[in-house]
């Protein structure tokens, strides 16, 4: 009876393990997916390249955030209340932020006052030729900057607001370009097999999960089979 009591204890023991790992592995995922720390303003851009390039092919456009305010902070290297980027390909543009006097990677905006900023971003780059069509969206940019209630003298940004021309909020800022070139060649006539849309990898959701369901699968075994085994002694 004893050893039957202390195999149950062990079964719960692995069964809450599992479930404290799982928690955590998720919590981890989530803080992964979400960024952490300081909020930042990111701008990306992606670039889809349809047939064959040519010598004279560019994936780079520059785009400009612009203070409403000229006394509001600005990035380093900004001119006159202007600061100018270029993003080539699928590339992005992060912007960080703080209000606590801390540093934090460039390019940022240091913030030493409560209130509402306002920016406006656009793309400078046109279209060079028929061949390219580029998203020319103006996007209102309001950074929301409060005291922090834990601690005097400090600031706290709060969240930040993208609006478009149609006053819709996206979750997040980036500019669809294209080229259209001439058809690709058949397959094994290629001179470059690199050219071509370029897509980004990385996304690490599905191996937390399936850990995760591993885990719980594994759990679940041990707890069938320590059942089992002490059934068969029962029955002897």
């Amino acid at each position: 009876m004893i050893h039957r009591m202390q195999r149950i204890r062990i079964v719960h023991i692995l069964i809450m393990a599992v479930l404290v790992l799982s928690t955590v592995m998720l919590c981890s995922a989530q803080t992964f997916a979400d960024t952490s720390g300081n909020v930042t303003l990111s701008v990306g851009q992606s670039f889809n390249v349809m047939g064959t390039t040519d010598e004279d092919f560019n994936d780079s456009r520059d785009y400009q955030l612009t203070a409403v305010d000229p006394s509001n902070p600005m990035p380093g290297g900004a001119l006159g209340g202007t600061y100018t980027f270029t993003l080539s390909g699928d590339d992005e543009h992060v912007f960080t932020t703080s209000g606590d006097g801390g540093t934090v990677s460039e390019p940022a905006l240091y913030f030493t006052r409560a209130g509402l900023y306002e920016y406006t971003l656009e793309p400078l780059t046109t279209e060079p030729d028929e061949r390219y069509e580029y998203e020319d969206t103006t996007y209102t940019v309001r950074i929301y900057v409060k005291n922090n209630p834990l601690k005097s003298g400090d600031l706290i940004v709060e969240k930040i607001v993208c609006e478009n021309n149609q006053g819709e909020k996206p979750d997040y800022i980036r500019y669809h370009c294209s080229y259209k070139g001439e058809p690709a060649p058949p397959e094994g006539d290629k001179d470059d097999p690199d050219k071509g849309s370029r897509a980004k990898t990385g996304d690490t959701s599905g191996i937390v999960m399936w850990s995760v369901t591993f885990a719980l699968v594994t759990a679940m075994l041990i707890f069938l089979l320590i059942r089992r085994r002490r059934d068969n002694e029962d029955n002897r």
